[in-house]
């Protein structure tokens, strides 16, 4: 199986589900949906998989943002 969105993976009874969008923090859209829905079904349908994980491939990226904005807090304006 190949995706675009996803990164899956089937190993000693686990399938991992990684979405793999770093450019856009990981954002889901219809494709990515899609792809999360084929590979649920793949792990449902093979016997050797006990668990399916759900997880994301982090750049960083996102959390490097949220950690600026907590540092540089909105300064409140006062009218003239």
């Amino acid at each position: 199986m190949q995706f675009q969105d996803i990164l899956y993976e089937k190993k000693a009874g686990i399938a991992k589900i990684m979405i793999n969008r770093p450019h856009v923090y990981n954002a889901f859209t219809t494709n990515t949906m899609k792809e999360i829905s084929e590979a649920l079904s793949d792990a449902e349908l093979d016997h050797a998989v006990g668990v399916a994980v759900r997880a994301v491939e982090h750049q960083g990226g996102g959390q490097q943002a949220r950690s600026q904005e907590r540092q540089e807090p909105a300064q409140p304006q006062l009218p003239p």
